[in-house]
């Protein structure tokens, strides 16, 4: 495993942890209909993402020393244009059971706020373990 899909692997590790977290948080107590009024939940939520990035930040301040070849960068490409896909269909998949689950009420706006948060998270789910999936298979190299 080089260091890349190692830093890969952390940042995967520490998405999924946010991930769950939040979405423990989320649904506790009397779930999304007092996300809106519950200032500690979204405190803690705001906490969550900020441990998150810093995380992701310090991850990328040590991969960024590495000197990056043409392969590595194919497998980036790969991994970040086959993330976007799923991202999109992630989100119009979610919007459409939103869409269908609330058609004619009135539905919480806590319903954007756990879209908005793991959008951001799926993403970096997605992406790192798509880059050591890709890394594996060794997907680029000398194609």
């Amino acid at each position: 495993m080089t260091k890349r899909s190692k830093y890969s692997l952390l940042n995967l590790s520490i998405w999924i942890i946010v991930t769950v977290v939040f979405f423990v948080l989320f649904f506790s107590g009397d779930g999304p209909e007092s996300w809106g009024t519950n200032k500690t939940k979204r405190f803690l939520s705001a906490l969550l993402f900020a441990v998150g990035f810093i995380s992701f930040f310090i991850i990328q301040f040590k991969s960024n020393k590495e000197t990056i070849d043409e392969r590595v960068r194919q497998i980036q490409l790969k991994a970040t244009s086959s993330t976007l896909i799923i991202i999109l269909m992630y989100v119009f998949i979610f919007g459409i059971s939103l869409y269908t689950f609330y058609d004619n009420k009135l539905m919480p706006s806590s319903w954007m706020y756990l879209l908005t948060y793991s959008v951001v998270f799926l993403t970096y789910i997605v992406n790192s373990g798509l880059y050591i999936f890709f890394e594996k298979r060794e997907t680029g190299y000398g194609s």
